[in-house]
């Protein structure tokens, strides 16, 4: 059984998804070595096609692009901080169940895959996919944008934010 679901908001600025990088630049590759907590402020980390990693990811105004396969246990941000994790087209994410997404923003070119069925984006995160999105359950409070579709038995739209989806 699909949900219906259905918001009109007027505004002048429409929600759009960058285009993805095609070769990003980093400080730093990320590999077996990878240690999440020790990960420096403002850099740019990189986890390559082919590779796989498991592990913690400390935002610390930095950016993660993905291009491999990137396991997140558990992720943090300093107070006054926030971060942005970019899923390249041939990248994979599968991050950790009932943890919302908070303080960062997600570019989702590839695969993104929550473990669980609830999708929690709260009112300071950001949360952009090409293609669809389907959970169970979706708590949406940020900002969101969905090339495609949005699929869920169970929806809570929040009033403060603000969605964009291309079919609707």
């Amino acid at each position: 059984k699909k949900p219906i679901v259905s918001r009109s908001v007027s505004s002048n600025t429409p929600v759009v998804m960058p285009e993805a990088p095609t070769s990003p630049q980093y400080d730093y590759l990320m590999d077996e070595s990878y240690e999440g907590w020790k990960a420096e402020k403002d850099k740019i980390y990189y986890l390559p096609e082919g590779k796989s990693l498991t592990t913690g990811v400390k935002f610390h105004d930095n950016i993660y692009y993905v291009a491999g396969e990137l396991t997140i246990t558990n992720y943090w941000t300093e107070w006054g901080y926030s971060g942005k994790l970019v899923v390249l087209p041939s990248g994979k994410v599968n991050y950790p169940a009932n943890t919302p997404i908070d303080n960062i923003e997600i570019l989702n070119y590839g695969e993104f895959n929550v473990d669980g069925d609830i999708f929690n984006v709260n009112v300071n995160a950001s949360f952009m996919t090409l293609g669809d999105l389907c959970y169970n359950e979706m708590m949406l409070g940020g900002t969101i944008y969905v090339d495609d579709a949005i699929l869920a038995q169970k929806m809570d739209v929040r009033e403060y934010s603000t969605c964009h989806v291309g079919c609707g």
